[in-house]
């Protein structure tokens, strides 16, 4: 009843608004009736009247159909005393046979009767021929044909079957064209079931006569039919192209003729090209065949050149992309790919072939005659087959017959060896010949032959030049280089002379003619006259060509412009008069998709004919070729002017790049190129479209191709403006497609689902991530960086495994994408959708299941767990707040006794939950950080773990292993960026260095940001916590800082600012071209001149900063509260600047002594010169002078504040210092050379005596006489006891005798024969020289100078102990006279000099204060010369005397007991 009820609801009117759902109920009415027979034939009063509606409804959808399909008019409208007849559509007054009647409706009894009472064959009054009616109303028989018995009823077949046993299978089938096996239409025809036949349709399969489902070629469904018919199988697409190929009626050209517009890709195909770019079987065109495009675009011409194979029915290969079509402007990007009927067809109408034979009027028997053909008209270009030679009648007949049997075997050339004819005689010579197209044509020729040893002159072109030449045939067939006169003169058809000259030719062989004074395309007659013979040629000189010169070259413009072009004829040698009389005409391309230029209205631009044509910049960023062709009666010349047309108001020349580029980038990586000029603008091109442009504001230029391009086959090109230079690259191909499967597709939370990956190539790697939201996904695949996906599978080559994943927002899909990266760094990828199913349970319940479901040892596992912790905490007032709390900002306010989020769980759940969390935490710290991936994850999670529990359980110890992955992580990342940086110096092409690296998956700010939030439990550890383990846990903090600071300066652009604020710090990190600084209370920023960029740090800590670098001197103080470090973008050095720069500090300690600190950017320790500090409303300020990391602090140990420290203002100080040593040495060596000459003379008790000097002692060593010092003679025996003055003199130890031992002057009292004072001078230079360099090296790293004036003193007694063993070597060697032992000792010593001497100056010069290397050095040189020598002597003197004066007088009493008793002896 239920269906009645639908149906009585449904109108005729609904019916014809709503066809399709119409026929759905239907359907569906049809299953319901079904079920009600299956079910019981009680409800047959019920089903008659379902069965009338049901019809009633069937009968109007007929109608229905065939109002829509053949427009009649509707039924439902017959006059109230008229019976609608539902079988027949019409309007009866009664009811026919085999019809019942249903509320003034005529309804179709049931095949079996022949009349009815109802529907069916149960209802039954007569029955129809072949049946028997039974007692209960049903007629048996056999069914018609059309129809198959089943059960009681003949239900009918299929339309398509005439006769067939069910209601699917035919026996036999109705209507023609159908297949036996299954009375379906055949190919190519539809099933009309109105008609029961099959009927033919346009195309291959249909459903109807204007519907079809697959078309023939390339026609177009739904009616095989397109808007541009070629013919009956093709239409003219963009790939598909219908050909007209014919040759011109003088066989010279062949024409291809598309009919429609066309394009080429060539900047120029206006201008004949060889037709090897055109077509790939351009060989059968002849040598350097020419192809040019048709100033209408409707054709390519094909100039066929000498020995063309091309004939009647031959195809054409044309180049792939290389043709488009641009007729409706529709075809951008898509080239032609298949050219229909390319057949050569014969020309128009038929000329003769003609051709003419080259061979000069007079030739020599003395050298070889080739007679070959020139081809003219009507020869297609090819070699004509000559049918026949005739010679014409001579005199004399013996050379007649020699000839003619000569001619009578040869083809169609003729070549003539040396001496086979006669000298002087004439030979008149006609061919007949035929072409391919078999039309005949006849050619006559003479030539005579020149008597022996004649002068012989021809003629040769390009340059017009007359050669001379005389054979002699006797000897050596070779050039006789012989003296007599030539006359040449040229003339035309009217007896006018040109040129007329006589020269005499030795020993110039060759005679250049002015071709200028010539008429082109003229019969001129060259009369060469040699004295001894007359030669007379027939000359045609070819015109030259049109020449074009534009006004400007090609360039970058972005503004309106113009293009000057003028056109020269060739002919004319006037500059001036060479540009009269020539005709101009312009078109326009545009490279990037080779259409025609067009206007705002889409129609092809039309310029005028003059020389000047306007340029309107108003198609931004693509390539412009502008076509000007200068025409002068039949010659004209087509030449190009490129125009790059720029969002930048600029005009530079432009100069193209056509290299093949040999180097390759990916499109996902950032490329650095350095530059080495100082380009303004950059404009990155492909395809010659403009796809960024730059504008370039430092020394190197950063740009990244993901999100610009898509196209990997056609190479990048970077221009540089203004200059000429330009960088090509190609783009590395995206990793080839793999099949991604993950099953399941639907699953639930934490559940593993497994992938797999078919096709994956050998060395390639696959990362999976997954997304919440499918547009955040789509644009890192655009910009092909993953920055926001989060981590399932890092780097693998695993072609299967799995992975967990949390349920969705809500109910949405989650995204997996799988990233495959090559081996060269480019990527691909795939997407799936996985359906995570969410169960609406409590938390605690959730909870629980983290026990079984979770791997603490994965960290992928355990990140998707706290991810969908996360979640569900999000979604707590979907759930109602478990029925007991209240939704307050999308947070449950629970009452006593529920302890989750929910509103759910007790006390003991929740500890038990606790006691997870820490397990979990604790699970976490052992996992290593292997890849950035990892390192997004871990933080991820330690800062969800740490603030879940208010009970933070990681030890110092534990903080630490976290911080050193983080550092060793990021420190890696930095290495990478290093050797971005080495490739950037060391990677270049012919004229650029460059290097690429894909910064964003190694400063990813997010990820960075976070491992900073995941540490801040750490910074109150730091405050909260005492002992040693806390200074290293300070230590880790500030290094991984740093490492950040690093890895986001060098990402930032100029300008650009980055906030890592956390809970106990506020960072931003700029880049910036201006540095702030303090005026008048307010801070402001200035501009310098010395940098374009500063890297600026501004940050508020709990702690200082610096604190903890191992230099900070008061590490314990808390302070800054702000800080700014700002340092250059070259921060190699500490920047000096004109302006002072004011850092700002809050102050949290004392300020009694408050001092400004600067960090040294080489040694690392702090300094307070450059600073000043400055106090505004209780707010601190460090201006400084220097470009520094700036810091302040409490000096109470009084380091830095209080007095200033004494410095030496001098800078040369130190060079007066060292020359005063140089000049002292010099002294005394000098006074050593001169002491050697002078007498000393000394009084005594005889009176006043002169003796020489000690050196004027002499002893004979060898056979050498050596100076010796003046010494007693050891056998000499004292008589009587010498004076106690005496006695003072001789005693070498004694005050008097001290000159002798000082170092100096020593060089003058105390002379060595194994060793010169010079060489001693040079010793003690090298001793003064190592102090130096000790020196230096000390205050290079800033020793205090208390501490250098003892490392020094410390040099100079090594190098005093060193200088006395290397004497006693060199008397070792003097006394062995082992002399090149000593001159390689002496050559070390200078040598050694010189290298302290230049080593020490380089050093010196890297010293910013020389105050303590100058007070060091001084005094302990002042030590070394004045004291060191009195200690030295003075040991000598009193402690060492007294043993030696014992051992001196035991001696000489035992010298005189012996010389006493030789006396008595």
């Amino acid at each position: 009843m239920m269906a009645i009820m639908v149906l009585q609801t449904i109108n005729v009117q609904s019916v014809l608004n709503n066809v399709e759902p119409v026929l759905v109920y239907y359907n569906v009415l049809n299953a319901i009736l079904d079920i009600f027979f299956i079910i019981s034939n009680v409800w047959t009063n019920a089903q008659d009247h379902f069965f009338l509606t049901l019809y009633l409804m069937n009968a109007q959808i007929n109608v229905l159909k065939q109002h829509l399909y053949f427009k009649n008019s509707c039924l439902f409208e017959c006059p109230s005393e008229y019976l609608n007849d539902m079988e027949n559509y019409k309007c009866v007054k009664n009811c026919g046979s085999q019809q019942y009647l249903s509320k003034k409706n005529c309804l179709s009894c049931a095949i079996e009767c022949d009349s009815c009472t109802g529907r069916g064959n149960n209802n039954c009054i007569k029955c129809a021929s072949g049946f028997t009616l039974t007692e209960d109303g049903i007629c048996l028989g056999s069914c018609k044909d059309g129809y198959y018995k089943s059960d009681n009823s003949c239900q009918q077949c299929l339309h398509k079957c005439q006769t067939c046993e069910n209601g699917t299978d035919c026996n036999k089938c109705r209507g023609t064209n159908r297949n036996h096996e299954d009375c379906s239409c055949q190919k190519g025809y539809y099933d009309d079931e109105y008609q029961d036949d099959c009927k033919r349709c346009p195309c291959d399969e249909c459903t109807a006569a204007d519907n079809c489902l697959i078309c023939k070629n390339n026609l177009q469904v739904p009616k095989c039919s397109c808007d541009r018919v070629l013919n009956q199988d093709w239409c003219i697409t963009c790939q598909v192209a219908k050909v007209n190929i014919y040759y011109t009626d003088d066989l010279n050209e062949i024409i291809v003729h598309f009919g429609y517009l066309i394009s080429i890709d060539l900047i120029n195909p206006f201008q004949p090209s060889n037709c090897s770019l055109w077509f790939d079987n351009s060989e059968i065109f002849g040598q350097n065949a020419q192809c040019y495009l048709s100033w209408n675009r409707y054709a390519v011409h094909i100039t066929l050149k000498p020995y063309a194979s091309v004939n009647i029915g031959d195809k054409l290969s044309f180049k792939n992309s290389f043709y488009r079509d641009v007729d409706q402007g529709i075809c951008d990007g898509q080239f032609i790919e298949q050219f229909i009927e390319n057949k050569v067809r014969e020309p128009k109408s038929l000329y003769k072939p003609y051709i003419l034979f080259d061979i000069p009027s007079f030739v020599s028997t003395c050298k070889t005659i080739y007679i070959k053909q020139i081809l003219l008209d009507g020869t297609g270009q090819k070699i004509q087959n000559v049918l026949s030679w005739t010679l014409k009648e001579m005199k004399d007949e013996e050379q007649y017959l020699q000839m003619d049997a000569f001619l009578d075997n040869k083809l169609n050339e003729i070549t003539i060896p040396i001496r086979t004819l006669q000298p002087n005689v004439t030979y008149t010579i006609t061919a007949k010949y035929v072409n391919f197209l078999q039309r005949v044509n006849f050619t006559t020729f003479t030539f005579t032959t020149l008597p022996m040893q004649a002068p012989y002159v021809f003629l040769s072109y390009e340059p017009l030049i007359a050669r001379v030449y005389i054979f002699d045939c006797h000897v050596s067939y070779s050039d006789m280089k012989n003296e007599f006169n030539v006359a040449i003169e040229i003339t035309d058809g009217k007896n006018k002379t040109y040129i007329s000259l006589t020269q005499q030719i030795n020993p110039i062989y060759e005679i250049p003619l002015n071709e200028s004074l010539l008429p082109k395309e003229t019969p001129l007659r060259f009369i060469a006259s040699t004295g001894s013979s007359i030669i007379i040629e027939t000359i045609n000189l070819k015109a030259k060509s049109i020449d074009i010169k534009f006004l400007q070259k090609d360039r970058f413009i972005g503004l309106d412009n113009q293009i000057n072009a003028r056109g020269f004829d060739r002919n004319i040698q006037d500059e001036v008069l060479s540009t009269k009389g020539i005709n101009y005409e312009w078109q326009c391309n545009n490279l990037f998709n080779l259409q025609p230029c067009k206007t705002d209205e889409n129609q092809i631009m039309q310029f005028p004919s003059r020389r000047v044509v306007n340029i309107f910049a108003d198609s931004q960023n693509t390539t412009l070729v502008f076509f000007a062709k200068a025409y002068k009666g039949d010659r004209w010349t087509v030449k190009e002017q490129l125009i790059v047309i720029t969002d930048f108001n600029i005009e530079e020349e432009f100069y193209i790049n056509n290299k093949d580029p040999q180097n390759y980038i990916n499109a996902n990586d950032e490329v650095t190129v350095l530059i080495k000029k100082q380009q303004k603008y950059a404009f990155i091109i492909q395809k010659h479209k403009i796809i960024q442009s730059l504008k370039i504001s430092s020394l190197s230029l950063k740009f990244r191709l993901a999100g610009l391009t898509t196209d990997y086959i056609n190479p990048i090109y970077i221009y540089l403006v203004p200059g000429n230079e330009s960088i090509g690259f190609k783009l590395n191909d995206p990793p080839k497609q793999v099949d991604f499967q993950i099953e399941p597709l639907i699953g639930e939370s934490l559940e593993y689902f497994n992938y797999t990956l078919q096709n994956l190539q050998s060395g390639n790697q696959i990362s999976i991530y997954y997304y919440f939201e499918n547009s955040v996904l789509e644009n890192d695949v655009n910009s092909q960086s993953i920055i926001n996906g989060i981590p399932l599978i890092t780097d693998s080559n695993e072609t299967f495994g799995e992975f967990q994943l949390p349920s969705g927002i809500t109910n949405n899909s989650i995204q997996v994408l799988c990233e495959i990266s090559s081996s060269y760094g480019s990527k691909s990828y795939l997407k799936q959708e996985v359906h995570v199913i969410r169960k609406n349970y409590e938390l605690q319940q959730l909870y629980q299941s983290f026990t079984n479901k979770t791997n603490l040892e994965n960290l992928q596992s355990l990140h998707t767990m706290i991810a969908l912790i996360q979640l569900e905490e999000q979604q707590v007032c979907l759930k109602q707040c478990s029925g007991v709390g209240t939704c307050v900002n999308k947070k449950c306010q629970c009452p006593p006794g529920y302890y989750f989020a929910d509103c759910s769980g007790n006390q003991e759940q929740q500890i038990k939950f606790n006691d997870f969390m820490t397990n979990t935490i604790q699970s976490l710290v052992k996992i290593p950080i292997k890849y950035n991936d990892d390192m997004k994850l871990f933080s991820q999670s330690l800062q969800f773990l740490t603030q879940f529990s208010s009970n933070n359980t990681l030890s110092l110890e534990d903080c630490s292993i976290v911080l050193q992955q983080y550092i060793k992580n990021t420190n890696s990342r930095l290495e990478q960026i290093n050797q971005y940086s080495i490739n950037l110096q060391y990677q270049a092409t012919d004229d650029f260095n460059y290097s690429q690296i894909d910064i964003r998956s190694l400063v990813n700010k997010n990820d960075l940001h976070t491992a900073l939030k995941s540490t801040v439990f750490m910074w109150e550890k730091t405050l909260f916590t005492s002992g040693s383990n806390v200074y290293q846990l300070q230590n880790h903090l500030n290094n991984l800082i740093n490492n950040i600071i690093e890895l986001s300066i060098f990402s930032l652009s100029p300008n650009d600012k980055i906030d890592y604020s956390i809970d106990t710090a506020i960072i931003t990190i700029q880049k910036s071209q201006s540095l702030p600084y303090n005026s008048s209370r307010v801070l402001e920023e200035i501009n310098s001149q010395k940098s374009a960029s500063y890297d600026i740090v501004y940050a508020l800590y709990i702690r200082n900063f610096y604190a903890f670098d191992g230099y900070f001197p008061y590490p314990q103080q808390i302070y800054p509260l702000y800080d700014y470090q700002i340092r250059q973008s070259s921060r190699k050095e500490n920047i000096e600047l004109d302006q002072p720069i004011s850092y700002r500090f809050g102050i949290h300690n004392d300020t009694t002594n408050l001092v400004c600190l600067q960090r040294n950017a080489k040694t690392y320790e702090w300094f307070d010169q450059n600073c000043t500090i400055s106090e505004i409303n209780s707010t601190y300020y460090c201006n400084c002078t220097t470009l520094s990391p700036t810091t302040i602090c409490n000096d109470y140990d009084f380091l830095y504040r209080g007095s200033s420290g004494f410095r030496i203002n001098l800078p040369n100080i130190f060079y007066i210092i060292y020359i005063a040593q140089l000049i002292t040495l010099g002294i005394f060596v000098s006074k050593s050379k001169t002491q050697n000459t002078e007498q000393q003379s000394e009084k005594t008790k005889f009176g006043h005596v002169m003796k020489l000097t000690r050196k004027s002692k002499v002893n004979i060593v060898g056979n050498k006489v050596q100076q010796v010092e003046q010494e007693k003679q050891p056998g000499q025996l004292i008589i009587q006891p010498q004076l106690n003055k005496q006695d003072q003199k001789n005693d070498k130890f004694h005050f008097n005798h001290f000159w002798k031992y000082h170092c100096l002057t020593q060089l003058i009292y105390k002379q060595l024969t194994y060793i010169s004072p010079f060489m001693r001078s040079l010793i003690i230079l090298l001793r003064w020289n190592s102090a130096v360099i000790i020196g230096e090296i000390l205050g290079f790293f800033e020793f205090d100078f208390q501490v250098s004036i003892w490392i020094i003193f410390a040099s100079i007694i090594l190098m005093r102990i060193s200088e006395n063993f290397l004497k006693k070597q060199v008397k070792y060697f003097f006394v062995m006279k082992q002399i090149i032992p000593m001159i390689l000792i002496k050559g070390f010593i200078v040598l050694l000099l010189m290298f302290t001497i230049l080593f020490g100056i380089s050093l010196y010069l890297m010293i910013a204060n020389q105050t303590n290397l100058i007070l060091s050095y001084f005094i302990a040189i002042l030590i070394d010369i004045l004291l060191l020598d009195i200690i030295i002597f003075s040991s000598q003197r009193f402690l060492g005397e007294n043993k030696k004066k014992n051992i001196r007088r035991t001696i000489k009493e035992l010298k005189q007991i012996a010389k006493i008793q030789k006396q008595f002896n």
